[in-house]
C-alpha cells in the first residue's frame, strides 16, 4: 500500500498543501487569503437581468462579481415554471456558488438560491447585509484541502498547532483515522516539494522509458 502523505502549511495570508505518494509529489494547492475560491460562498445577491431565452438570470453578487442562475437552480421552484415568473429584476435573494470556471474569465460562477431555512442557518442569528454583499466566504482553506485529500491520506503533516487541531477535529467528524504530525519550518523544502516544483517548470522533462518532453515554443515547432 502506498504511503500517502498530505502536507498542510499555513503562514500569514496563505495556506498551501501538497499530496505525496511514496515521496512523489502528485498535487500542490495554494490558497491566498485575498483570492479564495468562490465555490461554496454565500451571497445576498440582487437580480440584475433576467434572460427568458436562456431560462436564467444574471445576479450581482457583491457589486463586483456576477453569478449565473438557471431556473432549475431556484429553490422550491414549481415544475416547469418559467424564470420570468419566479424572479424580478432588482430582487434580493440568497445564493450559494455551486461551481466556478477557474482561469476562464468569460464564464460566470454558477449559483443556486437558498431556501429560507438554509439562509437562516448561514446567517446564524445575524442580520442580513444589504444586497449585494458576501454573507459567507465558504469553507476555510484547511477544510477545503481535507475535503479533497483527507480521506486518502495515511499521514498528515502540519506546520502549526492550530492547523493540527483543525485536522484532528475534521478527522474525528468524518470517522477517519490518519497519523497527524506537527513539524515546524518549511514543509515544502523539508519534503522535497519545492525541488519537485522547480523540476516541473523546466523546459525539458525526462519521463520513464527514456523519453523527453519539451515545453518551449521555438524548439517544439521545429
Amino acid at each position: 500500500m502506498a504511503d500517502t502523505t498530505l502536507l498542510i502549511e499555513q503562514s500569514p495570508g496563505e495556506t498551501r498543501s501538497a499530496l505525496l505518494s511514496d515521496g512523489a509529489v502528485l498535487q500542490v494547492d495554494h490558497y491566498r487569503i485575498h483570492e479564495l475560491p468562490l465555490d461554496g460562498a454565500v451571497f445576498h445577491g440582487r437580480v440584475r437581468r433576467i434572460e427568458p431565452g436562456l431560462s436564467a438570470a444574471f445576479v450581482d453578487l457583491d457589486g463586483i462579481r456576477e453569478g449565473f442562475l438557471r431556473a432549475r437552480a431556484i429553490a422550491d421552484r414549481p415544475k416547469g415554471a418559467a424564470i420570468a415568473n419566479l424572479l424580478r429584476e432588482g430582487e434580493a435573494l440568497f445564493v450559494r456558488v455551486v461551481g466556478e470556471a477557474p482561469g476562464d474569465g468569460d464564464k460566470l460562477p454558477r449559483i443556486a438560491t437558498l431556501s429560507v431555512a438554509d439562509a437562516q442557518a448561514v446567517l446564524a442569528g445575524r442580520s442580513a447585509p444589504s444586497a449585494p454583499a458576501c454573507v459567507d466566504t465558504g469553507p476555510a482553506p484547511v477544510t477545503r484541502i481535507l475535503a479533497e485529500h483527507g480521506a486518502d491520506a495515511t499521514r498528515i503533516v502540519c506546520n502549526a498547532g492550530p492547523v493540527k487541531q483543525a485536522v484532528a477535529k475534521w478527522l474525528a467528524g468524518q470517522g477517519l483515522e490518519a497519523g497527524v504530525e506537527q513539524h515546524p519550518g518549511d514543509l515544502f523544502a523539508a519534503f522535497g516539494v519545492e525541488a519537485a516544483i522547480e523540476a516541473s517548470l523546466e523546459s525539458k522533462v525526462t519521463v520513464p522509458g527514456g523519453a523527453t518532453l519539451i515545453f518551449e515554443p521555438g524548439e517544439t515547432l521545429c
